[in-house]
């Protein structure tokens, strides 16, 4: 399995900062905790995460993902019914363990994924989950320090506190209303777990289940998910339409029949894939432009939507779906019980004051 790392693309001094962020600000790394790496053994990322945690602490061990492989071996996307002999392997390797943190390559199988985040809940350690990072990401959003993303968060939130209206509007057409209700949370992701869980980095969103959504929402950035991906230069020539009614898409248009029918592929994949599952709006302030990785280019600025999956355990909504889309829009403004939050893709100062290094 190779990936490609991206160190050539970026100045070293950056990524060193994303690993040294990564290490002291988001796993807050002590002297003499045990921490556990897991990558590729022919990976350089994964060696630099170990240099960089070492010199937090000397207790740090590197496991080789290949090592646990054997126990998925479909990466479709569908787990293996192996998951008894992995969990007890990978307790085994967290015994003991504060921290850990997994750097995956795009070909470890999503089973794996879960069972590494699965065993680190059951350690109680602070995990950090590094699915399809390289250079370019660590260099840039991953630098973001998870105190002051938890600041922007705050103040977005505050704002977002149910009963709330979200008014999402764009340059190629989306008109969309959002109802949020008494009975979702509203979850903020800063990058800096506490023990016993985990989050993924980079990191910085706030997110919830809207229970209420009617309207146009057009996607002229990206959309991916697990039946349909979209070629981001089709998309941005052709932008996919949604119209919303209920909470629910009642038709998909796109002056490429591709995309349309992925789309429609999707949403015939699950009774619940056509439903509204989540609203997210993202608060990287150190992600500015999209860059090619998946990871940091759902943080750019704006508000996304998943069809289907809604997270249900931590958002409380009344219905999940094992299938999702993503999908992201441009430039878009976006306002909260009639105060504007976001303008054609930049925070109000208020939300940023004295963090964006931009501004």
């Amino acid at each position: 399995m190779t990936r490609t790392t991206g160190l050539d693309l970026v100045s070293p001094v950056h990524v060193q900062a994303g690993l040294d962020n990564l290490a002291k600000e988001c796993l807050r790394i002590q002297s003499g905790e045990r921490v556990v790496v897991f990558s590729m053994s022919t990976d350089p990322l994964g060696e630099m995460i170990v240099r960089a945690a070492t010199a937090c602490s000397t207790a740090v061990t590197r496991e080789k993902i290949e090592t646990y492989l054997r126990f998925f071996p479909d990466t479709q996307g569908k787990p293996a019914d192996t998951s008894a002999e992995a969990d007890t392997q990978l307790g085994r390797a967290l015994a003991g363990a504060q921290a850990s943190i997994m750097l995956a390559p795009e070909s470890v199988p999503a089973a794996m994924s879960r069972a590494v985040i699965r065993a680190a809940k059951r350690a109680g350690t602070r995990h950090l989950h590094l699915p399809r990072v390289d250079a370019r990401v660590l260099a840039s959003s991953a630098r973001a320090e998870p105190s002051l993303i938890a600041s922007i968060n705050d103040r977005l939130a505050a704002l977002m506190r149910a009963p709330a209206r979200l008014k999402v509007t764009g340059e190629s057409g989306s008109i969309l209303e959002l109802g949020l209700g008494m009975e979702q949370k509203l979850v903020c992701s800063a990058g800096r777990p506490d023990p016993g869980h985990w989050d993924n980095v980079p990191s910085g969103f706030v997110f919830t289940h809207p229970a209420q959504a009617d309207g146009v929402f057009v996607a002229d950035r990206a959309a991916w998910g697990d039946v349909f991906r979209a070629d981001r230069a089709a998309i941005r020539r052709a932008p996919i339409q949604l119209t919303i009614a209920g909470g629910r898409v009642t038709a998909v248009s796109s002056t490429d029949p591709t995309l349309a029918a992925g789309v429609e592929t999707h949403l015939a994949s699950h009774a619940n894939a056509a439903r509204v599952g989540m609203v997210t709006i993202s608060t990287n302030y150190l992600a500015r432009v999209d860059i090619g990785n998946d990871l940091h280019d759902a943080l750019t600025p704006g508000a996304s939507l998943c069809l289907g999956y809604t997270n249900q355990s931590e958002t409380g909504a009344p219905f999940d779906a094992p299938v999702q889309l993503r999908l992201f829009a441009r430039k878009q403004t976006i306002d909260i019980n009639g105060e504007r939050a976001m303008t054609t893709g930049r925070f109000e100062n208020r939300f940023v004051e004295g963090i964006d290094p931009f501004r």
